[in-house]
């Protein structure tokens, strides 16, 4: 199983322990979650993970595993997307989902485009507000 995929499914289980429901997520066993458009260009993107809180409020969750993937521009038109989104939409939050070691430049990322970051260690995940 790739680092990626890992973060992916740890997410969603800790996703379910805190009582998150109609988790979607794009890996196998799972429904995809839908596409959402980047309106400068009109290109689609599906987020990692979605899901709905215990508050009825909406997350959106990209999962980079690498510092490369944090660098490449398709990463950031994903954040931008997503990020954007949530801005215009009530109740919408957009998270920036990475491994600790990843945490100097997921910060630098994150705070460009008015992200939450969510640092996946093992065995739980820590919750940045």
């Amino acid at each position: 199983m790739s680092e990626h995929d890992y973060l992916v499914r740890t997410l969603i289980n800790d996703l379910f322990f805190y009582g998150f429901t109609n988790i979607q997520a794009d890996v196998a066993g799972y429904a995809k979650p839908g596409a959402l458009a980047w309106v400068p260009t009109d290109e689609d993107f599906i987020p990692d993970v979605t899901a709905v809180a215990p508050d009825g409020s909406f997350h959106i969750f990209e999962v980079e595993a690498t510092k490369e993937e944090l660098e490449k521009l398709h990463t950031r038109k994903q954040l931008a997307t997503f990020g954007t989104y949530a801005t215009e939409n009530k109740d919408v939050y957009a998270w920036l989902v990475y491994p600790r070691h990843l945490e100097f430049i997921a910060n630098i990322v994150a705070r460009r485009i008015n992200f939450f970051i969510l640092s996946v260690t093992r065995p739980t995940p820590q919750l940045r507000w």
